[in-house]
């Protein structure tokens, strides 16, 4: 860097970076050179975990920085679609493009390095409150007497019409629960 005389400045100090991340490397980024450097962010909290499909949702991934970060503008990378994103304060607000199935989220504020703790979020269809209110009503009537709770059970391990049934406040999978049901009657 030249001073206005024309003199040569010492270089400054700078901070610890983030070069690269297995997830880069998998879609293809090139390793940073030192003028593409960016500010090291991990991600501390997305919400919402569970998206729509559709896409369109506002998403909030808030951030910790070593550094205030004063731009306004960063990027979002849903597994392999990069979106823009606003930046106020210690937050990323983006909007979730469509997918059929669940993606890492990573952020970035030059879309080149990315933080390197990517949060899975899950795609979902919303359920219909007829589905729910079915699906609930056929859990009970197979299983009366037999769970002291019935709870959901989503993504990303189940469907979200499977259940996972609680007896004594413990968890038992669906297929045990059937099988401890049929053998009381056996």
């Amino acid at each position: 860097m030249k001073t206005p005389n024309n003199e040569q400045k010492p270089s400054e100090k700078v901070p610890q970076y983030f070069e690269s991340s297995k997830s880069n490397a998998e879609l293809g980024i090139p390793p940073q050179t030192e003028q593409k450097k960016s500010i090291l962010l991990n991600i501390v909290k997305v919400t919402p975990l569970i998206l729509n499909p559709k896409g369109g949702q506002e998403v909030h991934i808030v951030f910790a920085s070593p550094s205030k970060i004063l731009q306004k503008q960063g990027n979002c990378r849903f597994g392999k679609n990069i979106v823009p994103a606003g930046i106020a304060g210690e937050e990323f607000l983006c909007i979730s493009p469509p997918s059929n199935k669940s993606v890492y989220v990573s952020i970035s504020l030059d879309g080149q390095v990315w933080a390197p703790n990517d949060v899975l979020v899950c795609y979902q269809a919303p359920l219909s409150a007829k589905q729910i209110i079915f699906d609930i009503v056929a859990c009970i009537v197979v299983f009366s007497g037999v769970p002291s709770a019935i709870k959901p059970y989503i993504c990303p391990k189940k469907k979200s019409n499977e259940f996972d049934i609680q007896k004594d406040g413990e968890d038992v999978p669906l297929t045990t629960a059937k099988e401890q049901l049929f053998d009381n009657f056996a």
